[in-house]
C-alpha cells in the first residue's frame, strides 16, 4: 500500500510539471543553431562574434575516489562535461568562473575545494578559454597555492582574470582585453568577500566602483575595447546590490554576471538604453557543475551573446541573445552536466533518468524559462551522443558537428587570399599559416612549429619592444602596460613587398591626377558654352523685348543637412512616441527611468563632476527638456537606482514609469 501511494505521488507530480511546463512552452522561443549559422556565414557585410559566459566550475575533494580511473593516481572526468561539449564547437570565447585550485599531487585530497591536473586539462578540452578566479574559493591564504595555480594554468591556452602573481603580472594582465575578428572584448572580475581582505591587492581584484570606474575607463578609451563583461562574485551580500549594479552599468558596461552566493540561478534583468544598446544583468548565475541535487542549487544557465561588428561603420551592436538551460545529473554512477532541451527532445539517449530524476530537471527548465521568457530567447543546439564508444567515431562526431565552423574557415580563407593576390599579384607561399583544420582546436595532431621573432612575417603585435600574445585559436591578448596601442596587427614587409605597394600607390596617384585635369577642362567648356548662349540670349532680348530666351538654366539649390544639435556627452533622443528602434531582442514596452532634473533650455551635464550620470539622456516634453538616466522593466532595481542618486546630492530626484510611451510618475517612500 505504501509502495502505490509513493508511485501515485509521483505520478501527480510528473503530471503537475508538465501543465505548469507547458505554459511557457508557447511563449519560449527556440532558434536552431544549424540555420542560425549559415546567416552568419552568408553575411559579408559585418564580422561577428560569439561568447558562451557560464557560471560557476567547482570540484570537491570527496569526488577524488569516485573518479579515480583505472589507477588510484589518476583521474577521469570526461563523463562530467561530454554532453555540454558540442556547444562549445561554434563560440569564439567560453567563460566560467573557476571555484577550485590545483595544489601539488601529494595535497590533492588536502583541501576542500581542490583539482587534480586532469580537472583543468578537461576544462580546456571542453572549450573554456577564459577563466574568472577573484573568489575564496579559487585563491587560499597560502601564497605558494595560489603561485602554483597561476603557473599550472599558464600551461594550458586558458585566460585568466581576477588572481595575479606579482604587481607586474596584474599591471600588464588587467584589465584582460581579447582581440578576435576584429573585435576587442574586455573581461573584468571582482570579489566582495571580506575573506580575501588578508591578501594583497596585487594578487586579487576586490570590488571598489571608484576603481572598477577607471578600469573601465582604461579598458574602453586606453585599449580600445568595444565590449566590457564583468562577473562579481557578491558572496552573499545582497544589500545596495541592485543600486550598485546600476552604477555599473551606467558607467559602460554591457553585461554583469553574478557568482557566488551559494544559489543556482536566480534572475535576470535586459535593460535598453537610449542610443539602442542592450545590457544584461544576471543577479546569480548558478553552478555550471552543480554540487548537489537540490532545486537551490541545481539548475543553471549558458548565456550566448552574438557580437556584430560592421565593416563599414566600424560599429560593434548585439546582434543577438540568447540562454541555454543547464540541469546536473548527480547519482551513484555518474555525474553530468546536460543541456536539458537536448534530452526533453531526445537527442540525447544514452542518459536513463527514473521519474524523479526526469520531474527534477523539468521543473528547473520551467524555472529557467519563466526567468527568461520576457527577456531573451531560449536557444537549441541540434546534436545527438550516438557515437561515443572509441576515439574514431568520437572524431567522426567532431567532424559531423564542426561542417559549419569549416565553411568559416573556407571562406575566411579564401578572402585572405583573394586580398593577397589582389596587393602583390599572386598567390601566397605554401608556409601552411593559413591551414586551419579544426582538429588543432581540439589537440588531435601534433602542432606545427611556431615561427620565430626573426623571421620576415610576425604574427603577433609588436610596439616599443613589447608583444601581444597570440593564441593556437586565434585570440590577441592586449598586454595593458603598452605605452600605445593599435587596433591592427604590424606585417614586416621585405624589401619586395614594400617596392610593389610603393608602386601601387604612385601609379593610383598619377592618374587621379590626370582624371582630375580631365574633370577641369570638361567643366571650364561647360561655363564657356552657357556664357556664349547667355550673352547671346541677352543681345535678343535688347532687340525684341518680346523675345523668350531659349536658354533657361536651372538654379541649383544647395540643401544644408538638417540641423541636429550634437551635446558634448550624454545622450539626446526624440520623444519616445517618434523613436523607432530595430533591436535583436524583444523590445521592452513598459519601462521605468530615474528623471534627475527638468529645464526650459538644454544644458550638457559636466560628467567630470557627476560621472555617476554618464549615458543620461534627454528627451523634450510639455515644452521642458527632462533629464533622464537608467532604463529597465525591473522597478527594484529602478528604485535602487533612484535611491543611489538621490544620496549623491539630487533630492528632486522622482521615478517614472513609460508605458507605450505614455509617461507617468511612480510614488516612492523615501
Amino acid at each position: 500500500m505504501i509502495f502505490f501511494l509513493r508511485n501515485s505521488l509521483v505520478i501527480v507530480l510528473l503530471f503537475l510539471v508538465q501543465n505548469t511546463y507547458g505554459q511557457f512552452e508557447k511563449i519560449s522561443v527556440r532558434n536552431t543553431s544549424i540555420e542560425y549559422e549559415k546567416d552568419l556565414i552568408a553575411d559579408t557585410s559585418a564580422h561577428y562574434l560569439k561568447l558562451m559566459l557560464c557560471g560557476d566550475l567547482i570540484h570537491k575533494s570527496q569526488l577524488l575516489k569516485k573518479y579515480a580511473q583505472p589507477k588510484p593516481d589518476q583521474y577521469n572526468y570526461r563523463s562530467w562535461f561530454r554532453q555540454v561539449k558540442p556547444l562549445f564547437f561554434y563560440p569564439d570565447y567560453v567563460v566560467g568562473s573557476l571555484r577550485s585550485f590545483f595544489p601539488n599531487r601529494a595535497n590533492v585530497s588536502t583541501f576542500p575545494n581542490s583539482a587534480p591536473d586532469e580537472f583543468l586539462a578537461e576544462l580546456e578540452y571542453t572549450g573554456f578559454n577564459v577563466l574568472m578566479m577573484s573568489n575564496a574559493d579559487a585563491l587560499t591564504d597560502r601564497e605558494h597555492l595560489n603561485q602554483m595555480t597561476l603557473k599550472k594554468l599558464n600551461y594550458t591556452d586558458i585566460f585568466r582574470v581576477g588572481s595575479y602573481s606579482d604587481t607586474l603580472d596584474k599591471k600588464s594582465n588587467f584589465p584582460l582585453v581579447l582581440e578576435k575578428k576584429d573585435m576587442r572584448i574586455a573581461f573584468l572580475n571582482y570579489s566582495c568577500d571580506s575573506v580575501l581582505l588578508d591578501l594583497p591587492s596585487h594578487q586579487v581584484s576586490f570590488f571598489h566602483l571608484d576603481s572598477i570606474r577607471s578600469d573601465v575607463k582604461k579598458a574602453k578609451d586606453t585599449m580600445l575595447a568595444e565590449y566590457v563583461i564583468t562577473y562579481i562574485d557578491w558572496a552573499k551580500q545582497d544589500s545596495l546590490k541592485l543600486g550598485k549594479v546600476a552604477e555599473l552599468l551606467n558607467m559602460g558596461i554591457d553585461v554583469i554576471i553574478g557568482t557566488g552566493n551559494g544559489q543556482a540561478f536566480t534572475s535576470a534583468d535586459l535593460l535598453s538604453f537610449s542610443d539602442g544598446s542592450l545590457k544584461l544583468h544576471v543577479d546569480n548565475i548558478g553552478y555550471f557543475n552543480a554540487e548537489s541535487n537540490e532545486r537551490e542549487r541545481d539548475k543553471s544557465a549558458v548565456v550566448e551573446i552574438v557580437l556584430k561588428k560592421d565593416k563599414v561603420s566600424k560599429r560593434v551592436t548585439t546582434h543577438d541573445m540568447g540562454f541555454i538551460p543547464l540541469w546536473t545529473l548527480i547519482d551513484h554512477d555518474r555525474y553530468a552536466v546536460l543541456p536539458i532541451s537536448n534530452v526533453e527532445e531526445k537527442h540525447i539517449e544514452d542518459i536513463n533518468l527514473n521519474i524523479v530524476q526526469y520531474s527534477t530537471m523539468k521543473v528547473a527548465l520551467t524555472d529557467l524559462r519563466y526567468a527568461f521568457f520576457d527577456k531573451i530567447p531560449e536557444l537549441h543546439y541540434d546534436f545527438n551522443d550516438r557515437v561515443v564508444e572509441n576515439v574514431e567515431q568520437t572524431a567522426f562526431i567532431r567532424k559531423t558537428l564542426m561542417r559549419e565552423q569549416d565553411k568559416i574557415n573556407e571562406v575566411v580563407k579564401n578572402n585572405a587570399i583573394a586580398e593577397y593576390v589582389n596587393l602583390f599579384g599572386s598567390k601566397p607561399p605554401s608556409h601552411g599559416s593559413l591551414d586551419i583544420p579544426y582538429e588543432d582546436i581540439w589537440d588531435m595532431y601534433p602542432k606545427k612549429p611556431r615561427k620565430k621573432n626573426n623571421e620576415s612575417t610576425r604574427d603577433t603585435i609588436e610596439i616599443y619592444g613589447e608583444k601581444d600574445e597570440l593564441s593556437p585559436r586565434g585570440i590577441v591578448s592586449i598586454k595593458a602596460n603598452h605605452k600605445r596601442y593599435q587596433r591592427e596587427r604590424v606585417k614586416v614587409l621585405s624589401a619586395r613587398e614594400k617596392f610593389i605597394i610603393d608602386s601601387i600607390r604612385q601609379y593610383n596617384e598619377r592618374f587621379i591626377i590626370v582624371d582630375s585635369i580631365a574633370e577641369l577642362k570638361k567643366l571650364l567648356k561647360r561655363r564657356k558654352q552657357d556664357s556664349v548662349r547667355r550673352r547671346d540670349s541677352m543681345f535678343q532680348a535688347s532687340l525684341n523685348p518680346n523675345y523668350k530666351s531659349s536658354y533657361n538654366p536651372t538654379p541649383e539649390i544647395s540643401r544644408a543637412p538638417e540641423y541636429r544639435p550634437i551635446p558634448k556627452s550624454g545622450v539626446y533622443t526624440q520623444p519616445e512616441a517618434t523613436r523607432e528602434e530595430n533591436l535583436p531582442v524583444k523590445n521592452i514596452e513598459e519601462y521605468f527611468m530615474v528623471q534627475i532634473y527638468t529645464l526650459s533650455s538644454k544644458k550638457s551635464i559636466d560628467l567630470d563632476k557627476f560621472p555617476y550620470l554618464s549615458g543620461y539622456e534627454i528627451r523634450y516634453e510639455d515644452s521642458y527638456y527632462r533629464y533622464y538616466i537608467g532604463r529597465t522593466n525591473s522597478k527594484a532595481l529602478a528604485i535602487e537606482l533612484l535611491r543611489s542618486i538621490k544620496g549623491k546630492g539630487h533630492p528632486d530626484a522622482i521615478l517614472v514609469k513609460y508605458t507605450d510611451g505614455v509617461r507617468t510618475t511612480v510614488k516612492t517612500n523615501f
